[in-house]
C-alpha cells in the first residue's frame, strides 16, 4: 500500500515536471504539427560527461545542482551550452512531432523565416525550481549567455536581452535551455530561420509614447501668452465707460474697477456703490432707470430746484466743478 504522503510527493514532483517544460515564443518556431510542443528535446547523462566534484552533489536543491554543474563545467573540456548538448545530448521521440534533432529539438529548421527580435528572445515563463543555463545563438556566434535562467528571468515570457548585432546577418536563430533538477538533465531546444530583417513593433511604440509626451509640452506656452495677454488688456487705462460698456465684464476688469482711487471721482464713470462718489453716473437699480442720477444721496434731491427740462449747473449746491463732465486722462 502507498502512503498518502509519498502519494503527495509524487503528484507534486509530477506536477513540477509538467510545469516546467518550456519553449521559445519570440521569434515564433514552426512545428510539424499545428501546435508547439512545450518538451526536452534531448536529455544529458551528467554524470557521466560532466562527473559530479567530491563534496557536491546533482541530487540536491535546484541551487546546489547548479553550483556543481558549473563547477564541473569550468573544469571540463566544453566550451558552451551548445557543445555539452552536441556533444552529449540523446535526443527524443514524441508523437506526433516525431524524432527531434540536436540542431532544432522539435521545431523545424525550414520553418517560416521571422524577423529578429529588436530587444528580446522570449520564452514561456520558466518554472522557478528548474535552475540551469540558457543561450542563444545566431549560426555559430553566440548572443546571449545566463547561468541560471530560471532564477534570474523568471518573467512571463521570460525575456532575454541578447545582442542584436550579432545577428543581423545570420540565416538561423537557435536557443537552448537546460534545466538541472534532476538527473539526466532536460534540454530544450528551439530554432527559428530569419528574414534578415528586425521586428521594429517596441521601437515604434516607444517613439509614439515620446511624441505623445512632446505634444503635452509645447501646450504650456500657449497658456502663458494666453495669461500675459488678460493681464495687459486689465492695466490697460481706457475710459471707464468704454471698458464697462459690455454686459459680461470679466472678473479682471471688475477687481480693476473696485481699486478705483478717490482721484477717479468726478469723472464720468460707472459707479458700483452710491458712496464710491460724487460724480455724474448711471444707476445701477432698475428703480434709479429713466433718470439722469446726479446726486450722492436723496439730502441732495431736495436741495435741487433747477429747471424740470434742463441742467443749470449753477444751481447746484456745492462747487461748480461738482458737476463738471471730462472724459478721464
Amino acid at each position: 500500500m502507498v502512503s498518502c504522503s509519498f502519494a503527495a510527493l509524487v503528484a507534486v514532483v509530477t506536477v513540477a515536471h509538467a510545469n516546467a517544460h518550456s519553449y521559445m515564443v519570440d521569434p515564433m518556431p514552426t512545428w510539424p504539427v499545428s501546435w508547439s510542443t512545450n518538451n526536452f528535446a534531448a536529455t544529458i547523462a551528467g554524470q557521466t560527461y560532466l562527473p559530479c566534484p567530491d563534496g557536491m552533489s546533482y541530487s540536491t536543491a535546484p541551487e546546489l545542482n547548479t553550483e556543481a554543474y558549473w563547477t564541473a563545467f569550468n573544469e571540463s573540456s566544453y566550451t558552451s551550452l551548445k557543445d555539452l548538448v552536441d556533444q552529449t545530448g540523446e535526443v527524443q521521440t514524441l508523437s506526433p512531432f516525431g524524432t527531434a534533432t540536436l540542431e532544432c529539438g522539435f521545431s523545424l529548421a525550414n520553418g517560416t523565416a521571422r524577423d529578429l527580435p529588436s530587444q528580446y528572445v522570449e520564452w514561456n515563463q520558466l518554472t522557478e525550481g528548474h535552475d540551469g543555463p540558457c543561450e542563444v545563438w545566431c549560426d555559430d556566434v553566440l548572443a546571449f549567455q545566463d547561468d541560471n535562467c530560471a532564477v534570474n528571468y523568471p518573467e512571463s515570457p521570460s525575456q532575454w536581452p541578447y545582442d542584436v548585432s550579432k545577428c543581423s546577418s545570420a540565416s538561423q536563430l537557435t536557443a537552448y535551455w537546460i534545466a538541472l533538477h534532476g538527473l539526466p538533465w532536460q534540454v530544450y531546444i528551439n530554432c527559428v530561420p530569419l528574414t534578415g530583417s528586425v521586428n521594429s513593433t517596441s521601437a515604434t511604440t516607444s517613439s509614439s509614447t515620446t511624441s505623445g509626451s512632446t505634444s503635452t509640452t509645447t501646450t504650456a506656452p500657449t497658456t502663458t501668452s494666453a495669461t500675459s495677454a488678460s493681464t495687459t488688456v486689465a492695466t490697460t487705462d481706457a475710459p471707464t465707460v468704454t471698458a464697462a460698456t459690455p454686459t459680461a465684464t470679466t472678473a479682471t476688469t471688475t477687481s480693476t474697477a473696485g481699486e478705483a482711487e478717490d482721484s477717479d471721482c468726478g469723472s464720468f464713470d460707472v459707479a458700483e456703490e452710491d458712496s464710491e462718489c460724487g460724480s455724474l453716473d448711471i444707476a445701477e437699480d432698475d428703480s434709479e432707470c429713466g433718470s439722469l442720477d446726479i446726486a450722492e444721496s436723496s439730502e441732495a434731491d431736495t436741495e435741487y430746484t433747477g429747471s424740470a427740462t434742463g441742467i443749470t449747473f449753477d444751481t447746484l449746491q456745492g462747487g461748480n466743478g461738482a458737476g463738471t463732465v471730462s472724459p478721464r486722462a
